[in-house]
């Protein structure tokens, strides 16, 4: 039989748990992760909503009335906010009138801001509403915000902003972290306490049954086999001392029944061994066979003079008769003949022939129903035969 890998049962529950528990982790951790960047990016761009309404309004009111001081103190304002990382006043042709960054007027925003998009700018003006959008390749927020006003060719056309997310989202990832290794330490604690009362109640009491019933096997095939005696698991869980106990009323059963036909073998060699007839055993699909003492004797054999084996038999029969007793064999392992009962010539140890007459029985027969095993015995018929052959 093939033979393959099986690793412990606490091995493969040990394993279990902990992929079930990682893959759980990272599941939970990555979904409460992307929750809480969607909440801070929805916070922030409210947040930023109102800040540039703002701006817009002065933006507006200064392309009216003149007068750029005003704007200029609510640009220094919001530049004051780290994670401001650009604040433009563009006009129609993308020129940034005024910036958080000085060295920035002047110049087209195009070419010289990374992140800006005219292509959204155009958009915003046409359609006269704002646009916010998340980059998250930048992990920034961008705004384009157009100017209502009522003049031709204002100065000012629109603000860009763009609001840097990575602190408060590290600062979150931060937090998040610090609060799954305290909650996930302790489940990782209660699920070793699991794994240990699993080990204690199940795991180990099962590896003592099997231990146990190894030992009762190996008692089992020894020359003096005990009574079954199973000693009771302490801490096992209710069904490992059931399956204990089917265990235990199991092998008493088979040990009185291979006790019973130990004594119905013993019994019956004895009545054969009497009669002064030899017991042969042949296992058809092996070709092993049991040969009795007895018919070792017949042959002037010791019992450690011939082999279990069917050639043993088959190569002392004698050439006149061994086409026929093996015709009548054959016959009967076929179903051709109900019975199998042969008068043959055996060569004896010293070189003579004796007769004998042989009866077998199939007493086995395989899952297909194909003759496994057939039971036997020799009779001496010597005596007779020389009887008959005298002359009267």
């Amino acid at each position: 039989m093939r033979s393959f890998y099986r690793p412990p049962l606490a091995v493969l529950v040990l394993l279990t748990i902990v992929s079930f528990f990682l893959i759980l982790v990272v599941t939970a951790y990555v979904y409460e992760r992307d929750q809480i960047h969607r909440q801070l990016i929805q916070e922030h761009s409210q947040r930023l909503d109102k800040s540039l309404a703002r701006l817009q309004y002065v933006a507006a009111e200064t392309e009216l009335h003149g007068g750029s001081h005003r704007l200029k103190t609510e640009v220094s304002l919001a530049s004051t906010d780290l994670q401001v990382l650009v604040l433009l006043l563009l006009d129609k042709q993308h020129v940034i009138k005024h910036a958080n960054y000085l060295v920035w007027r002047g110049s087209v925003a195009d070419s010289f801001i990374d992140g800006y998009q005219a292509k959204l700018h155009q958009e915003a003006i046409e359609q006269q509403s704002s646009i916010l959008q998340v980059n998250p390749l930048r992990k920034s927020i961008q705004a384009y915000y157009p100017i209502f006003h009522s003049k031709k060719n204002p100065k000012i056309d629109l603000i860009y902003l763009e609001f840097d997310l990575t602190p408060v989202m590290l600062t979150a990832d931060s937090e998040l972290r610090e609060r799954y290794l305290w909650f996930w330490g302790l489940a990782a604690t209660l699920g070793m306490g699991f794994m240990g009362l699993l080990y204690l109640w199940v795991i180990r009491p099962l590896n003592q049954l099997s231990a146990q019933l190894k030992g009762y096997i190996a008692a089992g095939s020894s020359a003096c086999q005990k009574p079954v005696s199973m000693r009771p698991i302490a801490w096992s869980c209710s069904e490992v001392a059931q399956l204990q106990s089917a265990m235990h009323e199991n092998l008493e059963q088979k040990q009185k029944l291979q006790q019973k036909l130990q004594d119905y073998e013993y019994r019956w060699f004895y009545a054969v061994e009497s009669s002064g007839n030899g017991i042969w055993d042949w296992n058809i699909i092996t070709g092993a066979v049991y040969f009795s003492n007895r018919w070792k004797e017949m042959l002037g054999f010791q019992q450690h003079e011939i082999n279990d084996d069917f050639q043993e038999w088959e190569s002392r029969v004698h050439p006149d008769d061994k086409e026929a007793v093996m015709l009548k064999l054959q016959a009967y392992i076929s179903g051709t003949h109900t019975e199998f009962e042969s008068i043959h010539r055996l060569k004896h140890k010293l070189g003579h022939y004796i007769w004998v007459m042989d009866r077998g029985m199939l007493v086995e027969w395989d899952c297909e129903g194909r003759p496994e095993r057939i039971i036997g015995t020799h009779t001496d018929m010597t005596e007779l035969m020389a009887a008959k052959e005298q002359p009267q």
